[in-house]
């Protein structure tokens, strides 16, 4: 499942191609030589924010984006752009952080045009910072699923309500004391039965998988982690080899171990061997392989003795 590391890092910012897109269309509006320089200029002080931002460099950052804030004017989009790069800026920089900074700026976004891609994507942002551990403790799973519900009715069927999903459901899992297990799974499956396209079908069948682990069902635990293989090598870039290690690892052992499907496993040791011949796990998984050889004979042997 999706660890709370990993949610951690998921950062509340538009990806960076949503960035580039609505650079572009900011530009598409206006006329006139003085009018058309100070909207440019405008553009550019928040495309300066998102390169300072993205090399970690918060302080220039902030100054980019007040500045395109203040180039402007009465355009609502531009200065939603402005906000929100000032809102993931003060919310997420290291040191200096400062949520309640970052929150009223989301909050500015949102009141500007409350319907706009951006608002939904402020009320996300808004939902993680409410869900992140309070002087290290953490927030209760009630209050984490009312956070992502509201985005969720707030902006339904957009982009950012379905992150808000994968969120929610993950939280559900966080305490496996809550036995939210089979609840969660129902909902999973229902939601990816009526959105089969979602980009975050893998996300989704990562979770499904935790449940059947907790739920001990191996066999559509395996399915579950097929399929979210499938998908997220369906979503990589052009070029990109997904790294399949671990994936391989999951699907060998809970055959050796839960399914007694040595075939299967077998298959996945040995990609995981031959394609990451210097990892870790290749030791293990070559004493596994010997393990599963020498059970067999034993077996055998046992099956040939008079």
């Amino acid at each position: 499942m999706l660890s709370r590391t990993q949610i951690r890092r998921t950062r509340s910012t538009l990806p960076l191609g949503r960035v580039a897109l609505l650079v572009m269309a900011l530009g598409l509006g206006g006329a006139g030589g003085c009018r058309q320089s100070h909207r440019a200029e405008t553009e550019d002080r928040a495309q300066e924010g998102w390169t300072w931002y993205r090399s970690g460099d918060f302080g220039p950052a902030v100054k980019a984006f007040e500045a395109a804030l203040a180039r402007a004017g009465t355009n609502t989009v531009r200065q939603q752009h402005a906000l929100y790069g000032l809102g993931c800026t003060w919310a997420l920089r290291r040191p200096g952080e400062d949520p309640d900074k970052a929150a009223a700026y989301f909050q500015k976004v949102i009141v500007a045009d409350p319907k706009s891609d951006l608002a939904a994507w402020s009320s996300l942002a808004r939902a993680r910072m409410q869900t992140l551990p309070v002087a290290g403790e953490a927030v209760a799973i009630k209050n984490q699923v009312q956070a992502y519900q509201a985005v969720i009715d707030a902006f339904p069927d957009s982009p950012a309500a379905e992150e808000a999903f994968v969120f929610q459901q993950a939280a559900r899992l966080g305490d496996a004391r809550a036995g939210e297990e089979q609840a969660t799974l129902a909902t999973l499956e229902a939601y990816i039965k009526n959105h089969p396209q979602t980009p975050w079908r893998s996300s989704i069948f990562q979770l499904i998988a935790h449940c059947c682990t907790a739920l001990n069902r191996p066999e559509q635990r395996l399915a579950a982690i097929l399929e979210a293989t499938k998908a997220r090598e369906l979503l990589a870039s052009a070029g990109t080899i997904p790294d399949r290690r671990l994936i391989y690892w999951q699907v060998a052992t809970l055959a050796e171990f839960e399914l007694g499907d040595f075939d299967l496993a077998r298959e996945n040791f040995r990609k995981l061997i031959a394609e990451y011949p210097t990892d870790q796990l290749v030791f293990i998984s070559k004493q596994e392989l010997k393990r599963m050889d020498a059970l067999e004979e034993k077996i055998r042997g046992k099956v040939t003795t008079p």
